[in-house]
């Protein structure tokens, strides 16, 4: 009847390890997505500016001629420092008639970022729930001689380990929403319009990514 009742408890022990491990392994997935969309929404907000500055800094009719790579080179040193519009000659009307940011590239970014997120935010309150039930039957089961304490404390450290890299990881895609909300906010100061729904959804991603970060308790 004990031997039973043990090898029921080895069980049920094992169906949290599994559940847990599970779930996290599908959350390391969903953050690296979320870190890798961040990153694009942010390359894209951030690099049409110093492109811009690069070909005007050459002048765009120059640009056919023989030392067209020297010169985008140079210009490339210009345009990368905030993403200005490097070059003096021409510099009005090249603002005129170009985006500071392209909203057609960072929308579809920024979207997907926005909905990776929400998908995040979903799934960690599951993921540090299975944790805190494996946690608390693997104690029972140290407690109980069950178990030793090198397992429990093997296990612990997996999950504390797990939780460490999550929270690196939205540590991440929160500054990389940071550094994307700043060029929408520059391009915005510079005069480009229509920038308001960009601003507000960024602003939110960040937000959120910095939220989903302070949920996460590291043990």
């Amino acid at each position: 009847m004990g031997t039973s009742q043990v090898s029921r408890n080895e069980t049920s022990s094992v169906e949290f390890m599994t559940s847990a491990a599970a779930q996290e392994h599908e959350m390391h997935k969903q953050a690296q997505a979320l870190d890798q969309m961040t990153r694009d929404m942010m390359v894209k907000a951030t690099t049409q500016g110093a492109v811009l500055g690069a070909v005007a800094g050459c002048g765009l009719a120059a640009m056919t001629g023989a030392g067209k790579n020297k010169c985008l080179g140079g210009a490339l040193v210009g345009g990368a420092v905030g993403g200005a519009i490097g070059h003096a000659q021409g510099k009005k009307q090249v603002q005129e008639r170009v985006e500071l940011v392209s909203l057609s590239r960072v929308m579809p970014s920024i979207k997907a970022s926005k909905d990776q997120m929400a998908l995040v935010e979903k799934g960690i309150p599951d993921m540090l729930a299975a944790q805190e039930k494996e946690i608390s039957t693997l104690q029972r089961d140290r407690d109980a001689g069950r178990i030793s304490e090198e397992t429990f404390e093997t296990r612990v450290g997996e999950i504390r380990e797990n939780r460490r890299a999550l929270a690196e990881s939205l540590s991440l895609s929160a500054e990389q929403s940071s550094e994307a909300l700043a060029a929408l906010k520059s391009a915005e100061a510079e005069g480009q319009d229509g920038l308001s729904w960009y601003i507000h959804t960024v602003s939110g991603i960040e937000q959120d990514a910095v939220s989903a970060r302070s949920t996460i308790s590291l043990l």
